[in-house]
């Protein structure tokens, strides 16, 4: 995010206390965090308030439609066409990496691919204390707008000898205020995947089948996700593995919304996934394998037919 644009999204705060003032007609704490109060007549108060919303409003607005303009949208990679991490690591394909702990790795495998000759390898320990374990590469020029639907798929090989509390994707809007809230794919204290959602201080979302299915070790595993992005509930969520639908949500939020002082500046923009070992809190050390991601905005008709395609054409290299 370019520093002007995250200044004005911090700005916000000032004009929220502004609001209050307008509201309650008392004296309260305003403009961030000085150390002085302020009362004012309401009348003036609005005025005010609308000279600074106007300005406020149409920069954000340009700056989240000149974001969207060059952002994409869709995106796919089976990690055949590099030797090295460090060919697509900070470049256009792939932005950016995390590896948190000294001896995690991510790496270009031969030996264990699900289609081709090479997939990703992330090598993690667990989480230390208070850092967290990650060995993971994310894409952080996404741009799907809130009411879009947009379709993930992503084949994975697990071996650990603890596979809970571990995490896998990760679905971000980065924020001027908090740390990329979004929600995560995750393996829970059952070694089952579910939607993790700590972030947007909303509740974890398990598995809606009556048994949920744990996620098989040492095999390759087919992950599907179709999201409605919503920052109310409205969206929904649907999840398959080798599949099986096996998470089905609707009418529940799907993507951050800005919470004084919680989370301030979100744009109701999904923009950021990172895959591998984005969190390995398992107790253990862990291995993860990655291969033939995809991720596509689309309309149902279209993720159908997309689903279609990628399953013809994995069954013709398998």
């Amino acid at each position: 995010m370019e520093i002007s644009e995250t200044r004005k999204l911090v700005d916000f705060q000032s004009l929220v206390h502004a609001f209050y003032l307008l509201h309650y007609r008392r004296t309260i704490p305003a403009l961030g965090r000085n150390q002085y109060w302020l009362s004012i007549q309401p009348e003036i108060m609005k005025k005010t308030l609308l000279i600074l919303l106007i300005p406020f409003i149409a920069g954000c607005y340009k700056a989240k439609r000149d974001y969207l303009n060059n952002a994409v949208s869709d995106f796919s990679d089976g990690f055949e066409t590099y030797t090295s991490v460090s060919e697509f690591i900070g470049t256009d394909i792939w932005n950016g990496s995390e590896l948190t702990i000294s001896g995690n790795e991510l790496s270009i495998d031969t030996t264990v691919v699900h289609s081709g000759n090479k997939s990703l390898k992330c090598d993690a320990t667990t989480t230390q204390g208070d850092v967290v374990s990650k060995a993971g590469i994310l894409k952080n020029n996404l741009g799907i707008e809130e009411g879009g639907v947009f379709y993930f798929e992503c084949w994975y090989h697990l071996e650990s000898s603890q596979p809970k509390n571990i995490f896998i994707a990760d679905f971000e809007e980065p924020a001027a205020i908090s740390s990329s809230p979004g929600f995560r794919l995750m393996l829970n204290e059952e070694g089952a995947l579910c939607v993790e959602r700590r972030k947007m201080t909303e509740s974890t979302l398990q598995q809606t089948v009556e048994q949920p299915r744990i996620f098989p070790l040492q095999q390759w595993v087919r992950i599907q996700l179709e999201v409605k992005l919503s920052q109310r509930n409205k969206g929904y969520i649907k999840l398959w593995q080798n599949g099986e639908l096996i998470l089905d949500h609707d009418k529940v939020q799907t993507m951050p919304r800005d919470m004084i002082y919680v989370t301030q500046g979100t744009s109701g923009v999904f923009r950021q996934v990172e895959i591998g070992l984005t969190a390995n809190s398992s107790g253990a050390p862990a291995i993860l394998y990655v291969d033939d991601f995809v991720i596509a905005k689309a309309d149902v008709d279209e993720i159908d037919r997309v689903k279609s395609q990628l399953a013809a054409s994995f069954d013709m290299k398998d």
